[in-house]
């Protein structure tokens, strides 16, 4: 970070270039519909990579809060810090490269887009940090290739037909392939450790590459409707099906390595990492129960073992408690094993295993309450289904079933269990849902989408409902504390004004009953940096002087030259709050009599003394700009006055140091985040972080009804975070949680 300050001119270079590079030229010999496109993929575009760099914020704050040590956590708030004060230049940066992309259809580029790409004999030479980075991108940028398949080449075949140079799948600038590397050159001069760079990685494959639907229809529409290729369509292909082979060796229990090299032929999209620290955990695995394919009668095709997982999932459906995880696979191996004298096929046996370990995740996930979790784990056995005919099922992160899944976490996370179960609407759904899928759920995915609009529809008008209360509890609040910050700035001018002053009795009535009112509500409608608010505590400062001023000569005159503007001053100012007319006057009338004490003994020849009239006059023609230019002066050199504040005393354990590593977790805590509280009581609730309100420093939750449960400081949740009575809930979609859970956790055991 010091490098970049100490180099301004490395973001001049980067505007200076974009500007150059946003030319016209750059694209003046393109067609008409090519330029359109980029104009409009700008448009498409700017709002996911905002959408990226925004979600980055929470994606490191929560990996600082769960990190295990100072130095961990330090280097996810210097990512922190790094993507903030890089996000413009990197911005800036992609949109160059999309520029320079839609540029290159007029030239003749390389053959292969990623012919400037390493190897795959280069690779074992590279270090590991950049070769993680470099499988990073591939592997997103071939899911979003495989994922919207059809639309991409669709666009590719317009585009080429369009441009002078060949444009391809990797070689179309709004490609996966061409966007990925785009990021990743936008973002390489961005200092970051390798967790956190992949942290961004993953943030652009899920809320960038994850959401370019609509992108390509649109981009497809935009040449269709400009006559480029209208009728063009795909000749579809029938999906090779998938045929198990027997596997007759002795194999380490759990997910065997015999047929893996099967399942990643038949697996198009699984991740070969995933693959890899599979082959490589079994072989160190210890034995205990027979291998896949070892029993005599030999090995059960995977379209057999199906109805044998029917017979489980309907026992499931009728049973009260679900099974563990575990339980799940060795009855199916027994089912498979009494009835068809068979064995599991490795593939399949690896698919089980698998699919166990991710549901072994989900019952251990603290995010969820223990009955949701339960609920969800009835799942286990259709989703071992779904992954048993299709073996990709596990790397299409946009499949039905687990997206069904992953909105049921959703929904869930800031549910808690109710004294009433049964009468939960949340939880009555999820369970209908679930009881659903296991009573209906064959071989057609088709139930899952279905299932899954009647969720989604369900929780768009629940979070209608909740916004609109959350909304005017935030409309609430942000007007109490706009209110308390007023009375709060009229009492501090009231007291800078009268320190030090002793004020006779209806003077100081005036002031702090009616005048402080009158400060209030100006502070209120107009601010205090307005004209008015300058105005009158000028006001309240002439009258608080002219009545503790040493009485000699000279103050005598400027006082009466003060007197008329005052007395007006002050009857605009009281009647502006709607004072009585007749208490107006007799707290006038006091104040003059107070005035008459003060310069009684002051003697001066044929004049009489100062006093404000009870009635309104009109301002006597006496010249008071220099007396009214010396009374401002005064009241600007006042020093500042905070108003005393009474607080408890705290023990030394309640007094967090300024070095404190929970004051930077609260200062980058945002909006939306959920969190589970623990109070004195023992009690623990799930809240949403709604609103943070700057002028008092509070920070509002509320639960999933958009009701207000929890009101604290800055200083009350650093507390909270350091002594666990607060923890960050992690929102991000469990399926793939889990994935990547079981992936560490094959990386811990490799090593």
């Amino acid at each position: 970070m010091a490098e970049h300050a100490a180099n301004p001119g490395d973001k001049v270079v980067s505007l200076n270039a974009h500007r150059q590079l946003s030319n016209p030229q750059v694209l003046a010999d393109l067609p008409e519909p090519i330029r359109r496109l980029h104009e409009r993929a700008e448009g498409w575009l700017e709002p996911l990579l905002r959408l990226v760099l925004d979600r980055a914020d929470d994606a490191f704050f929560e990996r600082a809060e769960a990190a295990g040590s100072n130095q961990d956590q330090q280097i996810y708030f210097d990512a922190m810090r790094e993507v903030r004060l890089r996000r413009k230049v990197l911005s800036q940066r992609f949109t160059q490269e999309l520029l320079q992309g839609f540029g290159g259809l007029k030239t003749h580029p390389k053959d292969d887009f990623d012919s400037d790409l390493p190897g795959i004999d280069e690779l074992s030479l590279m270090d590991t940090d950049t070769l993680e980075e470099q499988v990073a991108i591939e592997t997103m940028a071939r899911k979003a290739a495989d994922r919207y398949s059809e639309a991409i080449q669709l666009l590719s075949i317009r585009m080429d037909h369009l441009s002078a140079s060949k444009v391809g799948v990797a070689s179309n600038p709004l490609g996966p392939d061409f966007l990925s590397q785009s990021f990743a050159k936008a973002t390489a001069d961005i200092k970051l450790s390798i967790g956190a760079r992949l942290v961004l990685f993953k943030l652009f494959d899920q809320c960038f590459l994850g959401q370019m639907e609509t992108c390509y229809r649109e981009a497809n529409q935009l040449l269709i409707d400009a006559g480029i290729m209208p009728d063009l369509k795909l000749q579809r292909r029938n999906r090779p099906v998938y045929r198990p082979v027997a596997d007759t060796g002795h194999r380490a229990p759990g997910i065997t390595s015999g047929g893996m090299n099967e399942l990643e032929e038949s697996a198009e999209q699984a991740p070969e990492e995933v693959l890899n620290l599979l082959k490589n955990w079994l072989n160190s695995a210890p034995s205990g129960r027979p291998a896949a394919g070892s029993v005599a009668g030999g090995v059960l095709a995977s379209d057999q073992i199906l109805p044998l997982l029917a017979d489980v999932q309907q026992a499931q459906q009728l049973a009260e408690q679900p099974l563990a995880p575990a339980q799940v696979g060795a009855l199916v191996r027994h089912q498979v094993q009494s009835r068809q004298q068979q064995s599991l096929s490795s593939v399949d046996d690896n698919v089980i295993n698998l699919v166990s370990m991710l549901f072994e995740f989900i019952l251990d996930d603290r995010n969820l309450a223990a009955p949701m979790k339960a609920m969800l784990s009835r799942l286990q056995i259709p989703m071992i289904k779904v992954a048993i005919a299709d073996k990709s099922f596990l790397a299409k992160s946009l499949h039905p079933a687990r997206q069904l899944l992953n909105e049921m976490a959703r929904a869930a996370i800031g549910w808690q269990e109710p004294e009433d179960i049964n009468k939960d609407n949340l939880y009555q759904l999820i369970s209908e849902l679930v009881q659903r899928v296991l009573g209906e759920f064959e071989d057609d995915v088709s139930l899952f989408d279905d299932l899954l609009a009647d969720l989604r529809r369900y929780m768009n008008k629940d979070a209608h409902r909740a916004r609109i209360m959350e909304q005017r509890l935030v409309d609430a609040e942000q007007g109490k504390a706009k209110a308390e910050r007023a009375q709060a700035e009229s009492e501090r001018a009231l007291a800078r004004i009268t320190r030090d002053k002793v004020l006779p009795p209806a003077t100081h009535t005036l002031l702090s009953e009616h005048w402080s009112r009158v400060l209030y509500l100006t502070c209120l409608s107009q601010g205090s940096d307005s004209e008015s608010w300058r105005e009158q505590q000028q006001t309240a400062y002439k009258l608080a002087w002219s009545l503790t001023a040493e009485a000699d000569a000279e103050n005598r005159d400027r006082v009466r030259k003060l007197l008329p503007g005052l007395n007006k001053a002050l009857r605009e100012g009281l009647q502006s709050v709607g004072m009585n007319p007749h208490a107006m006057a007799e707290q006038l009338k006091a104040i003059n009599a107070e005035l008459h004490s003060h310069w009684r003994d002051v003697k001066k020849v044929a004049e009489p003394e100062p006093e404000i009239e009870t009635e309104a006059v009109a301002e006597a023609p006496v010249e008071v700009e220099q007396v009214e230019a010396v009374i401002a002066q005064e009241l600007e050199a006042l020093p500042e006055v905070e108003p005393e504040v009474v607080q408890e005393a705290e023990s030394a354990e309640d007094v967090l140091p300024e070095n404190d590593p929970h004051w930077s977790l609260v200062a980058n805590m945002t909006q939306g985040s959920w969190f589970e509280m623990h109070d004195a009581e023992g009690q623990h609730y799930r809240c949403r972080l709604a609103a943070i309100i700057r002028a008092t420093g509070k920070y509002i939750f509320v639960n999933r009804s958009g009701m207000k449960v929890a009101e604290e400081t800055r200083e009350s949740l650093a507390l909270a975070l350091k002594q666990r009575r607060m923890q960050v809930l992690d929102d991000g979609m469990l399926f793939d949680r889990a994935l990547e859970s079981v992936i560490g956790s094959l990386r811990q055991t490799r090593r």
